[in-house]
C-alpha cells in the first residue's frame, strides 16, 4: 500500500464524515421517506407531512427502512431525554448510513480476492465517487436496496458450504432473507438479485454433482436428481424469505393499522404488493414523469458513474457475476417508462469491482474521475437546493445570515423543493409550499386572517430563490395592503442553485442564495 494511495483513500473518508452535513438536495425522497415519518411516528411532530406511500389506507412502503436508520434512534434518543429538533432529525439518519456505507468499503476490500482483483483500484475509485459521498450517506430507500445487495454478495462468497448441504444450507437462507428483506425495501431489488439467485442455483448444483460423484460411479448425476437439487435450493431460500416477509408484514400492520389488526388477515399490509399495484397504472408513472425507455443506459448510468459503466462494459467481461449484475438489472430497469438515476444505486458495488481497476490502471481517466466527481459533488452535495434545509434549521450557521423565525407563525414558499416540515422542530410553522403563480389565493387568506388594525409584520414570511426577486416584489405589491419589509437586512441562505430558476448571470453570485423576507402591513393604506 503506497503513501499516496493511504493519503488518497483517507482523505475520501474524511470527507465522506464530512458530508453528513452538506446540504445540497438530491430529492425530497431523502427526507419525505424516512424522517419525516419517523418524526412524527417517534417524537409526535404535529406539522410532519405524511407522504402518499405512507398512509394507512394502503401504505406503498414498508416502515422496515425508516424504522432501522430513523425511527429506532429516535427512539432512543427520546428515551435518554433529547429534545426534538430538526438537526437530530437530519444527522441521525445520516451518521448512521455513514457507518453503515463502510459496509462496502470492507466488501471491496474483502471480495476483491474472490474476483482475483486488487482491492486498491475499486476501494478508492468507491471512496471518491459522488455517489459514496452524496447517495449512500442519505436516507433513500434506494441507499438501503444497495447495502441489502452488498450484503448478498458478501454472503453468496463467503458462506458456501464445503459439501452440498440442500434446503437447511445457511448459505441459502441467509439470502432468501436478504430477498425478503430487500424485496420490502423496494420491490425492483428482486431484478438486482436474479443474477446472484442464478449463481447460487449453479454453486449448490456443483456442490451435488460433486458430492454424489464421490458416492458411486457415476460422476455426472442424472437431470433429475439436479433438478431435485435446484428444487432443495429454491425450498431453501423460499422458506427464508416467507418466514421474514411475514415478520416484515406483522411489523408494517401494526405500525399503520394497530395491533388489533394481526387478527385480522385481510387488513395486514403487503407494502410491496401495493407499490407494484401503484406502479402498473400508466397514469401513476405519468403523474411521476415518463422517459425514454434509453434513459437509464445513456444518461443515469452516466450521472451516477461517469466512465465506469463503459469500462465494466470492456474489461468486465471475465467477471460474468459481476458484469451480469450490472447489465440485467439496469436492462430491466429500462423496460419501466418511470426512469430516476438513484433508482439504478444498488449496481455500484458489482460495478467498482468490475471497473475500478481499469480506472485505477490510466491516469487520463483518473484524472477525468476527479473531475467528473467533483463537480458532480458540489452540484448535488452542495449547490443544488442548498440553502433549503439550513433556512429551516434557522440555526447560526455559515449558511445563513440574518434568518430568524421568532414570532414567525406561516412561511410562505415558492420556488424550491418541498420543504421537509421536521427540520422546523421544535418549531410549529405552517408551511405554504405553491408554485408563484398559485401564490394569489394564500395571500389573500392572510390579508382576511389579519386583525383590522394590523400594522407592520404579519408572522408569516415569503421564502424564494433570489432570482425570482422581481416576481415576487410584483406579486406582492398587487395585494393590497400588503408588502416586503425591507427595513431590516433581508435574511438569505446559501449557496442555493436551482435549474428552475437559475440566474440570468449565472457568475452572479449574490444570486446564488434563498432569500426569506417578512410580509408586512403597509401603513400608507
Amino acid at each position: 500500500m503506497t503513501t499516496g494511495w493511504a493519503l488518497a483513500y483517507g482523505g475520501a473518508l474524511v470527507l465522506r464524515a464530512a458530508s453528513i452535513f452538506s446540504m445540497g438536495m438530491v430529492h425530497p425522497d431523502e427526507f419525505f421517506q424516512c424522517p419525516e415519518v419517523m418524526a412524527r411516528a417517534v417524537y409526535n411532530v404535529s406539522s410532519a407531512f405524511i407522504p402518499w406511500e405512507y398512509q394507512p389506507s394502503a401504505p406503498n412502503r414498508s416502515i422496515l427502512f425508516p424504522s432501522l436508520v430513523a425511527g429506532i434512534p429516535y427512539a432512543v434518543a427520546k428515551a435518554l431525554g433529547v429534545a426534538p429538533s430538526g438537526l437530530l432529525f437530519l444527522v441521525v439518519p445520516r451518521v448512521i448510513l455513514t457507518l453503515l456505507s463502510l459496509g462496502f468499503d470492507t466488501a471491496i476490500y474483502t471480495l476483491a480476492r474472490t474476483y482475483d482483483i486488487d482491492y486498491k483500484g475499486p476501494l478508492l475509485v468507491f471512496a471518491t465517487s459522488w455517489t459514496t459521498l452524496v447517495l449512500l450517506t442519505r436516507s433513500f430507500s434506494n441507499t438501503f436496496e444497495a447495502f441489502l445487495l452488498m450484503l448478498s454478495f458478501v454472503v453468496l462468497h463467503t458462506t458456501t458450504p464445503r459439501q452440498y448441504a440442500g434446503v437447511v444450507s445457511r448459505q441459502n437462507l441467509l439470502l432468501g432473507a436478504l430477498l425478503a428483506l430487500g424485496s420490502f425495501t423496494r420491490f425492483t431489488f428482486l431484478l438486482f438479485f436474479f443474477p446472484l439467485g442464478l449463481a447460487l442455483v449453479a454453486s449448490n448444483d456443483a456442490l451435488l454433482c460433486a458430492s454424489l460423484a464421490k458416492k458411486s460411479d457415476v460422476h455426472t448425476p442424472s437431470p433429475f436428481q439436479r433438478l431435485i437439487g435446484v428444487g432443495a435450493t429454491g425450498l431453501g431460500g423460499a422458506i427464508a424469505f416467507v418466514l421474514t416477509s411475514i415478520g416484515v408484514v406483522l411489523v408494517d400492520t401494526c405500525f399503520f393499522r394497530g395491533w388489533e389488526a394481526l387478527y385480522d388477515v385481510h387488513s395486514w399490509v403487503v407494502a410491496p404488493w401495493n407499490n407494484l399495484v401503484y406502479n402498473m397504472n400508466p397514469a401513476h408513472l405519468a403523474a411521476h414523469g415518463l422517459h425514454t425507455r434509453s434513459n437509464h443506459w445513456l444518461i443515469n448510468m452516466q450521472l451516477l458513474f461517469g466512465p465506469l459503466p463503459a469500462l465494466a462494459l470492456l474489461y468486465g467481461r471475465r467477471h460474468r457475476l459481476l458484469l451480469a449484475s450490472i447489465v440485467v438489472p439496469v436492462s430491466l430497469l429500462s423496460l419501466a417508462p418511470h426512469q430516476e438515476a438513484r433508482f439504478l444505486l444498488p449496481v455500484v458495488f458489482p460495478l467498482m469491482l468490475a471497473s475500478g481497476p481499469a480506472l485505477a490502471a490510466s491516469k487520463p481517466l483518473q484524472g477525468l474521475w476527479a473531475v467528473f466527481n467533483t463537480l458532480v459533488y458540489l452540484w448535488y452535495g452542495v449547490l443544488h437546493q442548498g440553502g433549503l434545509v439550513p433556512m429551516l434549521l434557522s440555526s447560526s450557521t455559515p449558511y445563513c445570515k440574518h434568518i430568524s423565525l421568532t414570532n414567525v407563525h406561516t412561511i410562505l414558499m415558492s420556488g424550491t423543493y418541498m420543504p421537509p416540515r421536521f427540520a422546523l422542530s421544535p418549531h410549529a410553522i405552517h408551511i405554504v409550499d405553491e408554485r408563484l403563480e398559485d401564490m394569489q389565493a394564500p395571500l389573500d387568506a392572510l390579508v382576511q386572517s389579519l386583525p383590522r388594525d394590523a400594522r407592520g409584520r404579519t408572522g408569516a414570511v415569503f421564502v424564494y430563490p433570489a432570482p425570482l426577486a422581481a416576481d415576487v416584489e410584483a406579486l406582492i405589491a398587487a395585494i393590497p395592503h400588503l408588502g416586503l419589509d425591507t427595513t431590516e437586512p433581508m435574511g438569505t441562505c446559501g449557496p442555493f442553485l436551482a435549474m428552475e430558476s437559475l440566474p440570468t448571470n449565472v457568475l452572479d453570485l449574490t444570486e446564488w442564495s434563498l432569500r426569506l423576507q417578512h410580509i408586512v402591513v403597509r401603513g400608507d393604506e
